[in-house]
């Protein structure tokens, strides 16, 4: 599995498991509106997060529930801070 993980990142072989991170979010985004000028920013401070903490490239079946527990912990953290 680890050979496949580095092909893929290497790009020599297409992943197999549906969407990374970031096409995901550029899914979403293309098939939401968001009207609201603060719904646009909540939501572009979220992906930026999201992309830091996991990388651009992670596929979304290899994020569980343990790392969104985690980036929930954190978000809070720093819109409290």
């Amino acid at each position: 599995d680890s050979i496949r993980t580095r092909l893929v990142e290497l790009k020599l072989i297409e992943a197999v498991h549906g969407y990374t991170l970031s096409l995901w979010i550029e899914f979403y985004n293309n098939s939401r509106t968001m009207p609201c000028k603060e719904t646009r920013r909540k939501w572009a401070n979220t992906c930026d997060r999201l992309t830091k903490m996991f990388g651009a490239d992670i596929p979304l079946s290899a994020i569980t529930a343990a790392h969104a527990e985690e980036f929930e912990i954190l978000s809070y953290n720093a819109t409290t801070a």
